[in-house]
């Protein structure tokens, strides 16, 4: 069986073609109990019947990629089970195989505690259509374990097309955003992490973990003031970074955030895995008189204004006006040389739901969700949230001073919030 390969499928494999990052999501769940193995694999061969796209690999045809179903008898091909803690480290870093699929794996560690790693090809969906395997996975395990005769009896596999969210708008619309300067779907600044020149770079993935108390506080924050999480969160990276990259007064500073397209549909319920997620632009001046909140203001301010310009939609339209057109040979030369990649960016995952996150009687304790991991000189910071506590994020191929720089920078993002 083949499966078409669509825009933002293409989109991320360039993604490490040409070095912006290497396109995996990862997920790691650490449990209260303990996890069955036999039953965590049927589970996953359900997954992979509920999902064909996942047990397939893909095909960088001359004319038009595609991905091919492939049938994978060994388990070893997915699942890995370990009790050294440092394998379960390093497969939490080690990216898929689109050429050889499948397209998900994981790793389970059943040391002292039990965890679970999910590594996914950010090719197949964003971080939401992610969120919704992490949320199936579990659902098939649940039921396994109450059933062990229990029979797939739904599949996802619908279409996964940006066309999901392009469709819903008019002709004149469509026109009216392609032709605006006023909206930008991406740019690059000239402001750069400082991230070494080291030849020996490996990848790694930092995380600081902000606890209940704390989290609660800022949310108390945010509504005794007006302002989302995101505004606050995006307040904290900008004057950190205005720190740290030595910003001068009235000197402006962008910073790329993530969007899930999503927003614009009446119903949010998708039947297949994909990639629905754009990018915004905002951008704010460094004033060195400004405190946390004068700068909150500033970021809610443009945020607020670019969400009355059909949020994220331009980047959306002139992918698909140009997959339509254009082969698949034009489109990689125009990527490689026209593609505007932001340097600085954030991405806010969101909730991982802690009441869907069950595997049979075994409660998850922890959890957190990131993206892809980031080459020089492209950075990001990402949020995740469970059961009220927020996980940060930064991912990046470096060397060993990178993450001393790294743990750093996240103290000084902790700092900085209410």
């Amino acid at each position: 069986m083949r499966f078409k390969s669509e825009a933002f499928d293409v989109f991320q494999f360039l993604s490490e073609e040409y070095k912006y990052n290497d396109h995996q999501l990862h997920c790691v769940l650490q449990f209260k109990g303990k996890v069955e193995e036999k039953i965590l694999e049927r589970a996953i061969n359900l997954s992979f019947k509920a999902i064909p796209i996942l047990s397939s690999k893909y095909v960088e045809d001359t004319k038009r990629p595609y991905w091919e179903s492939c049938d994978f008898k060994e388990v070893n091909d997915y699942l890995i089970v370990t009790k050294d803690k440092s394998s379960f480290d390093d497969f939490i870093v080690i990216p898929t195989n689109e050429f050889n699929g499948p397209q998900v794996r994981f790793c389970l560690y059943g040391g002292t505690i039990c965890m679970l790693a999910v590594i996914m090809n950010h090719m197949i969906c964003d971080a939401a259509g992610f969120k919704q395997y992490i949320y199936l996975l579990s659902d098939l395990y649940s039921k396994l374990y109450k059933d062990n005769n229990y029979v797939l009896d739904k599949k996802i596999n619908g279409t996964r097309s940006i066309n999901i969210i392009t469709d819903n708008i008019s002709s004149f619309t469509k026109m009216k955003i392609l032709t605006s300067r006023k909206i930008v779907s991406n740019k690059t600044g000239h402001l750069k992490f400082p991230i070494s020149h080291n030849s020996d770079k490996k990848p790694f993935i930092k995380k600081y973990i902000i606890s209940k108390d704390r989290y609660i506080k800022i949310k108390d924050y945010c509504q005794k003031n007006n302002f989302t999480i995101n505004d606050v969160f995006l307040a904290a990276y900008y004057r950190v970074m205005f720190n740290i990259l030595k910003v001068k007064h009235n000197d402006k500073l962008n910073i790329a955030i993530m969007i899930d397209m999503r927003r614009h549909l009446k119903n949010k319920t998708i039947d297949s895995l994909c990639n629905l997620a754009s990018s915004v632009v905002t951008g704010i001046e460094y004033c060195e008189k400004d405190n946390f909140f004068e700068t909150a203001c500033k970021v809610k301010n443009d945020v607020d204004l670019k969400k009355n310009s059909y949020f994220g939609m331009k980047g959306f339209l002139e992918i698909e006006l140009a997959f339509k057109i254009l082969s698949y040979k034009t489109i990689k030369k125009l990527l490689k040389k026209h593609f505007n990649n932001p340097v600085i960016g954030m991405t806010n995952i969101g909730i991982l739901d802690k009441r869907k996150l069950k595997f049979g009687n075994t409660e998850v304790e922890q959890a957190f969700m990131c993206g892809s991991i980031k080459y020089a000189p492209y950075f990001q910071l990402a949020l995740s949230s469970f059961d009220d506590t927020v996980t940060l994020t930064v991912n990046l191929f470096g060397d060993m001073n990178d993450q001393v720089t790294v743990n750093d920078f996240l103290l000084q993002i902790v700092d900085e919030l209410p």
